[in-house]
């Protein structure tokens, strides 16, 4: 795609090259298809220690919730294999240096059982209010103990402090659950963008630097976004307007920063967007493709299948078509061998 071209070219830029991130999109994807047929909520609290209850539409709960609430700390090295309370406790109290907040954000929390929540949230609040780390299981604290109003508040914070970080996107799924009783309808995590330019199979290091070194190139900042977007949509979003600054008229840098910057308060920005875009260039696969995932993510799930049916016409061998195909069978009939039929569907 010329970096320069403009967003009145009706013509379908995607390569043949496929999709970058076609293999950890689809899985993604096919777990959220799976929350949605399925009408499960279980995967709002992925994180969650065992033997917890699950806050499914937690929001709209005032009985407090029963079990040792999920701890929640951002910590350097492996993943935790065992995530019970002590076990987050050692793991802080090991990787973390003496004084870091996020330990005594896990003593406090480790104690819920053994202290109540009184004296939990009490601890908490006597910690940096500031800090994501601390916002974010006071609010979970909160929401266990019942008091709705004030974890609405700190996990209305959390994501202020932390937009799209791993707090803030943790605060996000507990503030907008799918299938709630009441609000909005919207899955976890974040819509991601998918772009048409061939993966390079670069390193974000190497794409860091190719950037820099080329700053009026449009493309190199896409192929940043779309490598970031997993591990730092804030860096992802960076990129992305960068592209816009460079190439203001082009379909994928408006598509990117729109999709990318979908915020779950306001989704009707994002999604307006790629709608505007789709009117004026209504054969464009990108622009159809990344709004149908779109109103996939807000759970309007005849408007995604009837965008994804479109990509499926207007550019039946092109890299998105094969995906959009697999979308439109199970929002329209429903994927009792979803993961199965997925897997050999849709491009590795």
């Amino acid at each position: 795609m010329d970096p320069k071209s403009s967003a009145l070219d009706s013509s379908n830029a995607a390569p043949a090259g496929g999709i970058p991130g076609w293999r950890r999109l689809r899985i993604a994807i096919l777990v959220a298809v799976a929350v949605v047929i399925g009408g499960a909520v279980a995967g709002i609290v992925v994180w969650r220690s065992q033997g917890t209850s699950t806050p499914a539409a937690a929001l709209t709960r005032v009985k407090p919730l029963t079990g040792q609430p999920p701890i929640a700390v951002d910590l350097p090295g492996p993943a935790l294999t065992h995530t019970t309370p002590a076990g987050v406790l050692a793991a802080a109290i090991h990787r973390l240096p003496a004084g870091d907040v996020r330990i005594a954000v896990a003593k406090a929390m480790s104690g819920y059982l053994r202290n109540g929540p009184r004296v939990t949230i009490a601890a908490l609040h006597r910690l940096p209010q500031r800090q994501a780390s601390v916002a974010f299981n006071l609010g979970v604290a909160e929401l266990w103990s019942g008091d709705v109003a004030g974890a609405n508040t700190s996990l209305q914070l959390t994501r202020n402090l932390d937009a799209y970080g791993f707090y803030g996107s943790r605060a996000d799924n507990l503030l907008y659950p799918p299938f709630p009783a009441h609000g909005a309808q919207v899955l976890p995590g974040y819509p991601p963008y998918t772009s048409p330019l061939p993966s390079t199979n670069t390193s974000v290091a190497a794409l860091e630097k190719a950037a820099a070194g080329d700053p009026g190139n449009a493309n190199d900042w896409l192929r940043l976004a779309v490598a970031l977007e997993d591990t730092d949509r804030v860096a992802a979003i960076a990129a992305a307007r960068r592209a816009l600054a460079d190439d203001p008229n082009g379909v994928s840098p408006q598509v990117a920063v729109a999709v990318l910057s979908f915020d779950k308060a306001n989704h009707a920005t994002a999604v307006g967007t790629v709608a505007t875009l789709a009117s004026r260039l209504p054969r464009n696969a990108e622009i159809r493709f990344n709004l149908g995932m779109l109103f996939f993510w807000i759970l309007r799930k005849g408007d995604a299948a009837s965008e994804f049916r479109q990509v499926v016409l207007d550019d039946p061998h092109g890299p998105y078509a094969r995906f959009a195909g697999v979308f439109t069978s199970c929002l329209t009939n429903g994927c009792p061998d979803l993961l199965k039929s997925g897997a050999s569907t849709a491009g590795g």
